[in-house]
């Protein structure tokens, strides 16, 4: 099982996979302010993204979940 932890765990950390979850956070923040955190994370995306890859290969992360709520 620990074998199949890690095949997730690298198909996680490829460039498609990374790269593809970028492009999504970039589109979904698009027109959010200069400010933004995204746009730091997009200034240093390849430093980032190898951070990233080395913290998903090692098991060193927490994954969170959370939700947003709106005022209807």
């Amino acid at each position: 099982n620990h074998l199949f932890d890690m095949t997730i765990l690298a198909q996680l950390a490829s460039d498609d996979v990374l790269d593809s979850a970028y492009e999504w956070l970039c589109r979904r923040r698009r027109d959010y302010s200069a400010n933004s955190d995204v746009w730091t994370l997009s200034r240093n995306w390849p430093r980032e993204k190898e951070q990233i890859r080395r913290e998903l290969l090692s098991g060193r992360f927490l994954l969170v979940s959370f939700f947003l709520c709106q005022q209807l």
